[in-house]
């Protein structure tokens, strides 16, 4: 009795796309849809405009020769400021006693920076003042 013939074709692969496959790519293409929607409404609704800083700043008498003034200052404008230069400034009676300058590489839009100055009187006994003296744009 004869052989019955044998097809040499290949077996019939599926040629579709998986569930799982499926799900992951609808996930990873409403990824990237909900990042570049949330970079364009960041971008649109950004405050432009120079930097502008807020400061707090506490008085740190703990150490014996501790005269120190801490400092944060944020950056609350609509860019980066760069090389930004902070003086800080004990005064009395509207004579300033004895001055502290800092300078911080970059202070991004929306970031904090902490620093601090240490003085020969005692920053207690006087009025401090703090402000930026320049900066550039990076």
């Amino acid at each position: 009795m004869p052989e019955p013939r044998r097809s040499r074709r290949p077996p019939k692969r599926h040629l579709g796309t998986s569930k799982p496959e499926a799900a992951v790519a609808a996930l990873g293409a409403l990824l990237v849809v909900g990042l570049v929607g949330y970079m364009l409404l960041h971008a649109l609704s950004s405050p432009d405009g120079p930097p502008r800083f807020d400061y707090t700043y506490a008085i740190d008498t703990t150490g014996p020769d501790a005269k120190l003034v801490r400092f944060t200052i944020r950056n609350t404008g609509g860019r980066t400021a760069a090389s930004v230069a902070v003086s800080v400034a004990l005064s009395s009676d509207g004579q300033v006693v004895e001055e502290g300058d800092a300078e911080f590489d970059y202070v991004p839009q929306g970031a904090s920076r902490e620093g601090g100055i240490y003085f020969l009187n005692d920053p207690a006994a006087h009025d401090v003042t703090i402000r930026v003296t320049s900066f550039v744009r990076p």
